[in-house]
């Protein structure tokens, strides 16, 4: 079976999207454990699939870093990257992870992204950016396997339920998780 990955960044709505999922019908995991590290302390991450098979959808952290690869181990799966204005992005990002209290693979993972698992704010507008060219550029001739998704902005179920050709629910709002922390 084709999976589904969320692969926006932290502070994007990715709960929200996950819970979405789950309302229709998929098994979905939020922050699923799917980094191993190899090698002790200075060793790299790798990518463990165990977990990834047990869901249909995968979101947050873990699944934006590895995007590349789950796109290499699963193909003709749906890739959604959620995105919101930058402004809110960086307000909750750095109330989040202002002293983040990670474990080692994710703060691993951030530096990664931003430089720094530490919120800063340049460099955290970079790794955003970056990331966002990142997957525009890798999915550019198959744009029918990834979408952009706003939720923040208003994008739902119609958007949601369009790309992976799910009928929209009954149900009139979206998920919005996380409000007070996210605004």
């Amino acid at each position: 079976m084709n999976k589904i990955f969320c692969i926006g960044l932290p502070k994007t709505a990715t709960l929200s999207l996950h819970f979405a999922l789950q309302h229709l019908g998929y098994t979905s995991s939020h922050y699923p454990q799917i980094a191993k590290i190899i090698g002790g302390v200075n060793g790299k991450l790798e990518l463990g699939v165990e977990e990834v098979d047990k869901h249909d959808a995968i979101s947050d952290l873990p699944v934006a870093y590895f995007y590349k690869k789950l796109d290499q181990f699963y193909p003709g799966s749906k890739f959604i990257c959620t995105i919101r204005d930058q402004e809110s992005w960086l307000d909750s990002a750095s109330r989040h992870f202002k002293d983040p209290r990670l474990n080692f693979g994710a703060n691993r993972m951030l530096t990664s992204i931003f430089s720094s698992s530490r919120f800063h704010k340049d460099w955290w507008i970079n790794g955003y950016k970056n990331h966002i060219s990142g997957i525009a550029q890798h999915f550019k001739d198959r744009k029918e396997d990834l979408m952009f998704l706003n939720i923040c902005g208003g994008d739902g179920w119609i958007e949601l339920c369009s790309f992976l050709k799910k009928e929209v629910p009954k149900i009139e709002t979206f998920p919005d998780t996380n409000k007070g922390i996210n605004k």
